[in-house]
């Protein structure tokens, strides 16, 4: 099956959601998308919990949420495209990191499937 969003649901106390609140994210992965271009979206996907912040994260973009059953186990899963940042930290003047598409050694976008799990 494939699937064109998925949903997020994570701990975020604020005052949006309340000290006690969950608060809930759609993740689009739309060729279509309100009738006009496309909309994916990127996610942060755990690499290393024990280094700190985007340290311990890769950046992906999901391009397609999909599922399947093996061996009587659901496994849902993402077809997602990689970043990497292009400096070693934050870009000083605004404080951010700032990323690029990671290619493999053909000089494609790297892509691979990932479990939903992983996405942070």
């Amino acid at each position: 099956y494939s699937f064109n969003s998925a949903v997020a649901t994570f701990y975020a106390p604020s005052d949006l959601s309340g000290v006690n609140g969950m608060h809930q994210q759609c993740i689009h992965a739309s060729s279509l998308w309100r009738n006009g271009s496309s909309h994916y979206d990127c996610v942060f996907v755990e690499k290393d919990p024990t280094l700190p912040g985007f340290q311990g994260i890769f950046v992906a973009q999901v391009l397609l949420f999909f599922s399947f059953h093996y061996q009587n186990v659901y496994y849902p899963c993402a077809l997602v495209q990689w970043f990497t940042p292009i400096e070693s930290g934050p870009y000083a003047k605004i404080g951010m990191w700032i990323v690029e598409h990671e290619y493999d050694e053909f000089d494609n976008h790297l892509v691979n499937i990932i479990h939903l799990d992983s996405i942070l």
